[in-house]
C-alpha cells in the first residue's frame, strides 16, 4: 500500500478507555478492537460480563475466587468523571460544574467508587477511518455497539478489507456500498423510466442495483409521483 494511497484515508483520532484484569492482565475484548469512550458504559458492560470491580481491583471471570464473586457490591461510577474526566462520547448532557463535594446519600453498602484513576483502567490512542467516497465509517450489518478503533491506518486498512469487505487497493479504498456503486456505473446504472419523486422542479431517481440516485429537471411538470 502506497503512502499516496493511505494519505486518501479520512482518520479521525480519539483517546478511548481499556479495562483489564488486575490479576492476570487480560484486556477485555482486546480482539474486538471495539473500545470504550465512556466511563458508565465501560462498567455496565463488564459487570453484565460477570467481571468484578473493588476499589482496588478489577478480576475476570477466570480470576473470580467464590467469595469475592458473591460478596462484591454492584458498582458505580463516580459522579466526578462526568466533568473532572469527561467521557470521550458522553451519552447524557454533562455537569457545567464539580460534583465531588457534593452531598449524597450514602447506599446500604458503600460501592466502590470508580474513576479514571483505577488501576484497570488505562487510556488508548487510537483512529476511526471513514470511507473516502461517502464519508461513512466502518460499519457491519450485525454490529452492535459502533465502529471498530486501530492502533494505525495499516492495521485500519487490513482490518476493513479483511471483515468488513472494503476495497482496499493502491488505485482504489472504498466501502462495499461505494464498491458496488462504482461497479453498477462501470457497466451502466439500472434506473425507472418515470421519476420515483418529484419536488422543486426536479425529477428523482434511484438505480434498482445500487440505490445512486438521479436528479434532472422536470421533464413533465403534470405527473404525480407513481
Amino acid at each position: 500500500m502506497t503512502a499516496a494511497a493511505k494519505e486518501r484515508v479520512p482518520v479521525a483520532h480519539h483517546t478511548c478507555l481499556t479495562m483489564s484484569c488486575t490479576r492476570c492482565g487480560e484486556t477485555y475484548n482486546d480482539e474486538t478492537n471495539i473500545h470504550f469512550g465512556c466511563l458508565n458504559d465501560a462498567i455496565k458492560e463488564l459487570t453484565a460480563e460477570g467481571w468484578v470491580f473493588t476499589a482496588d481491583s478489577l478480576l475476570c471471570e477466570t480470576c473470580l475466587d467464590e467469595d469475592e464473586d458473591s460478596g462484591a457490591p454492584a458498582p458505580v461510577a463516580a459522579e466526578l468523571c462526568e466533568y473532572c474526566w469527561p467521557p470521550l462520547f458522553p451519552d447524557g448532557t454533562q455537569p457545567d460544574h464539580c460534583m465531588c463535594t457534593e452531598d449524597r446519600e450514602p447506599p446500604g453498602v458503600p460501592p466502590p467508587v470508580i474513576n479514571g484513576q483505577h488501576p484497570a483502567i488505562a487510556q488508548r490512542q487510537c483512529i476511526t477511518i471513514t470511507c473516502p467516497d461517502c464519508g461513512s465509517g466502518v460499519t457491519a450489518d450485525d454490529d452492535e455497539r459502533g465502529e471498530p478503533h486501530y492502533s494505525s491506518i495499516e492495521a485500519a486498512l487490513t482490518d476493513v478489507g479483511a471483515d468488513y469487505e472494503w476495497i482496499v487497493s493502491d488505485v482504489v479504498i472504498c466501502c462495499r456500498s461505494c464498491a458496488s456503486r462504482r461497479e453498477c456505473a462501470a457497466t451502466e446504472h439500472d434506473f425507472p423510466d418515470q421519476p420515483q419523486m418529484i419536488r422543486e422542479d426536479l425529477e428523482y431517481r434511484w438505480c434498482r442495483n445500487c440505490h445512486s440516485p438521479l436528479t434532472m429537471p422536470v421533464i413533465n411538470p403534470e405527473m404525480t409521483w407513481p
